[in-house]
C-alpha cells in the first residue's frame, strides 16, 4: 500500500488517488484540470509514493499548458486493447495531434459513452470497435465477440451525429473485428465493412506488414495534396449521402473462371447537420505507429490524418 501525494506548481488541479495498492506490478492514473483559457507555461508537478518500510519512488514532471485548437477523445472501449492509444499501436496518432495542438482523451470505459460525456468532444475517433476477445470455456480459451455496442451507446452516437458531432471510425477485416456487431453501429449512418481482405495476401519482413498502396484518391479537402496511403484491411459498402474517398482496384477470376476488375471503396465520407463530419476506414494501417513514421510504403500517413483530422473538427 503506497501513499500518493503531490506537489509543484501544477498539485492544485490534480485530481488522483491518495493511496494505491501494488502487488508487484500497477498502474494508476490521475488528471490534471486546468479551468482557464490563459495559457501557462514551465508548471511543475511532483508525484511521490511513499510506504513504510519500501521508501519513495519520485517522479517529476514539466509542462506548458496551451488553450486547445479542438478537443477530440479515443474510444477504446470496445477493444481488449486497452493501452493501444497511449501506449500501444496509436501512440504515434497521438503525438501527431497533440504536436499539432489537439488534446486528445480516451473513452475507455461503455458507461462514459453518453450524449452528455460525447458532447465535450469535437470529434470522436472509434477504434478497432467490437474487437474480437478471449474467453475460457470448456477447458481452453476461444475467440469470442464480447465488445458490442449496447443499443444506449449507439443511441448516444446517433444522437451525438446529429447535434453536429463528428466521427472518425478506423476499422478492419473480420479476422480483427466482429464486423457483425461493428456494422450495427456503422449501419446507423449508411456504413458496413465487407467480409472481404484487400490484399488478398501480406507478407512481413522484419516484423513489419507489407500493405497495398492506395493511390486513387477522390477530389475532397481531406485528400488535397495526398497522393496515397497504405492499406491492408476490407472494402466498405455506403449509401444514401455517404460518398467515397478512395478505392482500389480488386482484379480476379469469378466463380466462372471470368478475369474481372472490379473497383472497391475503402475510405468513405458523410456530411450531416451542423457541421456533422464522418470518415469511416476499412484499415487502422495507416493509423498505426508505423503508418504514422512511414514504415510502410507510403510517406503520407502523417499528413492524410491531420487533413482528415482537421476537416472532422472544422479547422481550415
Amino acid at each position: 500500500s503506497f501513499t500518493v501525494s503531490y506537489s509543484g506548481s501544477a498539485a492544485r488541479w490534480i485530481r488522483g488517488p491518495t493511496t494505491v495498492q501494488i502487488n508487484e506490478t500497477g498502474s494508476f492514473q490521475f488528471s490534471i484540470d486546468i479551468p482557464t483559457d490563459e495559457p501557462h507555461d514551465d508548471l511543475e508537478l511532483i508525484v511521490t509514493l511513499s510506504s513504510f518500510g519500501y521508501g519513495y519512488i519520485r517522479t517529476q514532471m514539466t509542462f506548458d499548458v496551451a488553450r486547445p485548437l479542438a478537443r477530440i477523445a479515443f474510444d477504446i472501449s470496445h477493444s481488449p486493447w486497452l493501452m493501444d492509444s497511449i501506449f500501444g499501436q496509436f501512440r504515434e496518432m497521438y503525438s501527431l495531434l497533440t504536436g499539432a495542438g489537439i488534446a486528445i482523451e480516451e473513452i475507455r470505459f461503455e458507461s462514459d459513452i453518453t450524449i452528455e460525456n460525447l458532447n465535450r468532444y469535437d470529434a470522436i475517433f472509434i477504434l478497432d470497435p467490437c474487437a474480437w476477445g478471449s474467453v475460457y470455456e470448456f477447458g481452453r480459451v476461444q475467440i469470442a465477440s464480447i465488445y458490442n455496442y449496447s443499443q444506449a451507446e449507439k443511441d448516444a452516437y446517433l444522437e451525438y451525429w446529429n447535434s453536429g458531432g463528428s466521427i472518425l471510425v478506423v476499422g478492419m477485416g473480420n479476422r480483427s473485428l466482429d464486423l457483425r456487431s461493428t456494422n450495427e453501429l456503422l449501419s446507423l449512418f449508411n456504413f458496413s465493412l465487407n467480409y472481404d481482405r484487400i490484399p488478398g495476401i501480406s507478407i512481413e519482413v522484419g516484423g513489419i506488414s507489407s500493405t497495398l498502396l492506395v493511390t486513387d484518391l477522390m477530389d475532397h479537402v481531406v485528400t488535397q495534396r495526398v497522393g496515397s496511403f497504405d492499406f491492408v484491411g476490407c472494402s466498405l459498402n455506403h449509401t444514401g449521402n455517404t460518398y467515397s474517398l478512395a478505392q482500389v482496384e480488386v482484379s480476379g477470376f469469378d466463380e466462372f473462371g471470368v478475369f474481372q476488375r472490379e473497383n472497391y471503396t475503402v475510405l468513405a465520407g458523410l456530411e450531416g447537420l451542423m457541421g456533422a463530419r464522418m470518415i469511416v476506414s476499412g484499415t487502422n494501417f495507416m493509423f498505426d505507429n508505423w503508418g504514422v513514421e512511414g514504415l510502410y510504403q507510403s510517406d503520407e500517413n502523417d499528413r492524410f490524418i491531420l487533413q482528415m483530422t482537421y476537416w472532422l473538427v472544422g479547422v481550415t
